[in-house]
This record gives C-alpha cells, structure tokens and sequence, in this order.
C-alpha cells in the first residue's frame, strides 16, 4: 500500500516482541589468541562476554568451546589438535577445557606476579 507509514520502504521488519533483546551489534569478536601468557585472561573475558550476550548463538559448552578454539592461532591452535583429533570429554565442558587452557597458557605464579605489582 503506498503512502501508508507503516509500509515505507526499508521498513520491513517485524515489531519486535517483549521477549526478544536486541543484541549489541557494536560487540566485538574477541581478539586470536596466540599463546602469549599475559594476553590470556583477556583472551578468556572478551570471549565469554561475547557468549553471554549471544547465547542464542551459545546452546551449549560444545559450541562454545569450538568457538574457543576457533579464535585460538599459532602455538595455541597446534595446543588443541589433539582435542580435536582424538575426541575429549573436554570437547563439551566449557569450565575443564578453560582451565586446561590457563594450566598450559596462563602465569604459572599468577599470585606471586600480582603480589609483585602491588608492592
């Protein structure tokens, strides 16, 4: 029906209801992660907001740790082919395959690193 508002053109989307949130569009993937120490918890707090604001896209710990590994470059990829290869429990436990990531990536003396830089 031309003239009418309700019908211009480029205005072809749907109302959108209670339920339905828009979702940021300015969010950003998260940086690769390439295995650098000091970039890790970083890496692993863009990621999992990413996730929590698209959980739509986020199901399960299944997907989300395939997207994990997707961002992951370098010596941190060749890291998680064997998960893939040989199929792990770890696969699908977004926590346990974290924590193997911050057991090989992260600081090693995290605490006494902190304790250092607040002195």
């Amino acid at each position: 029906m031309r003239g009418c508002p309700e019908h211009a053109a480029g205005d072809h989307h749907p109302p959108m209801t209670s339920q339905e949130k828009p979702t940021p569009k300015l969010l950003l993937l998260p940086e690769k992660f390439d295995g650098s120490r000091d970039q890790l918890p970083a890496f692993l707090a863009q990621a999992q907001l990413y996730m929590q604001l698209r959980p739509e896209d986020f199901p399960s710990d299944h997907v989300k740790v395939a997207f994990l590994i997707g961002h992951l470059t370098g010596p941190a990829a060749k890291w998680a082919m064997p998960y893939l290869l040989q199929p792990s429990p770890l696969l699908a436990n977004l926590n346990g395959f974290m924590q193997a990531m911050r057991e090989t990536w992260g600081d090693p003396v995290q605490a006494e690193t902190a304790n250092r830089q607040v002195r």
